[in-house]
């Protein structure tokens, strides 16, 4: 069966590497509240060449809102390739 592996930071933070299909491992947190998008740093974005294809108006915590970029990303996770709203 397939499966990711991950880590804890020092910092008691869990972590996993995500494996973008045109790129290189990224390591990336993982928020106890994901909802199954990516949050990526703009610079990763450009570094990946992702083309954005929106914007979307997003909730943090405490209840602050922001918009930001979407793009879409291809990852290869659990065996099989997966593509990903970042």
């Amino acid at each position: 069966m397939a499966h990711e592996f991950g880590s804890v930071t020092p910092f008691l933070e869990a972590q996993i590497h995500i494996h973008p299909t045109n790129g290189q491992a990224i390591e990336c947190l993982i928020d106890t509240g994901f909802s199954g998008d990516l949050v990526l740093p703009q610079t990763i974005v450009q570094k990946l060449n992702l083309s954005i294809i929106g914007r979307e108006r997003i909730e943090l915590v405490g209840a602050q809102h922001l918009t930001a970029d979407i793009a879409l990303i291809a990852i290869n996770w659990l065996g099989k390739v997966e593509t990903v709203r970042a």
